[in-house]
């Protein structure tokens, strides 16, 4: 009974809140679900080091809800599993302004680099377990993010 429910609550994070079984885009949906999740990081009166560490505890719990779901579905990186696109949106957005032309450039540009897997991000995702599953997305996520902070300064 208890390896029952651990697996039903391991599969419903990852797939956040089962979103990941629709069948086509699901890794959009886990991006647009950030979006709000953004939105209140960006409205709460928190310190860069407090979303630090909020976005640290994501990424390690996401690692271990990841591997686990993996294991759980039998295959490598299932697209059931969304989680990833999630957090790394996250990362994306990190520290970055909430306005409309920020969410849609750091979505458009985080899916593009998820979806085509450019440079080094292809490589990145043949690492094995859960942290294969989210090392593409965080290294696109970073990639985004770093992108958005220089146009933050021009």
């Amino acid at each position: 009974m208890g390896i029952k429910i651990g697996r039903f609550i391991t599969i419903y994070l990852s797939s956040l809140s089962f979103v990941g079984y629709i069948t086509f885009f699901p890794g959009t949906f886990g991006t647009l679900i950030a979006i709000p999740f953004y939105l209140y990081l960006s409205k709460i009166n928190i310190s860069i080091l407090m979303h630090s560490l909020i976005l640290m505890f994501l990424l390690i719990a996401g690692g271990i809800i990841c591997h686990l779901s993996e294991r759980y579905f039998n295959q490598k990186d299932p697209p059931q599993i969304i989680l990833d696109e999630f957090l790394g949106y996250l990362v994306a957005i990190f520290l970055i302004p909430f306005n409309l032309e920020n969410v849609l450039i750091s979505f458009a540009l985080f899916r593009f680099l998820d979806i085509k897997k450019p440079l080094f991000i292809s490589k990145i995702q043949a690492i094995p377990g859960g942290i294969g599953i989210l090392a593409d997305d965080l290294a696109a996520g970073a990639t985004t993010n770093l992108v958005l902070q220089i146009y933050q300064l021009i």
